[in-house]
């Protein structure tokens, strides 16, 4: 495998909102909804308040075939309800990005886990893998949560490089 293409295959840690939707915009990831609904997700505290309505998806989603990630989105729905054709068929943070969203505080938070029965069926690796954990939150000016996910990456998909000052 070459390096870009492995490069290809990394998810890299990144610190801004644009590095985030870039991170993105050039990944054609294969989508596979494993299903929708109305759901509300469970916020933690100092999340923000919740929105009146969140539209809900689960997907995974794959590069060359392999997956890399089992994804869970809560999305607010007023704002799915702007482009639901394509908040189904696009990869969601550049969406965003393309909706001028306008997004007052955004924050992820990585974990090192094991993959369950369900994770690593769906991204094809062994029950109790190492995975990556990200709980993404985004917020509106007013703190609504208008997006929320959690994602779970295969372990060989995820690496954490950081600059260090001397």
């Amino acid at each position: 495998m070459t390096q870009r293409k492995a490069d290809k295959r990394r998810l890299h840690a990144v610190t801004t909102m644009g590095e985030l939707a870039e991170l993105y915009r050039d990944t054609k990831p294969e989508l596979l909804n494993l299903s929708e609904a109305s759901s509300a997700p469970a916020l933690e505290e100092g999340e923000g308040k919740p929105a009146p309505k969140y539209f809900y998806m689960r997907r995974v989603h794959a590069i060359d075939g392999l997956p890399y990630c089992v994804i869970s989105i809560y999305l607010d729905d007023r704002i799915f309800r702007k482009a639901p054709a394509r908040v189904r068929q696009e990869l969601v943070i550049p969406l965003l990005m393309s909706l001028k969203v306008k997004i007052a505080n955004a924050r992820q938070r990585l974990t090192i886990a094991t993959a369950d029965v369900d994770e690593a069926l769906h991204l094809g690796i062994p029950v109790n893998s190492p995975v990556g954990r990200v709980r993404r939150v985004f917020n509106g000016p007013d703190g609504t949560v208008i997006y929320l996910a959690d994602v779970t990456y295969r372990g060989d998909f995820v690496r954490l490089e950081m600059e260090m000052k001397p």
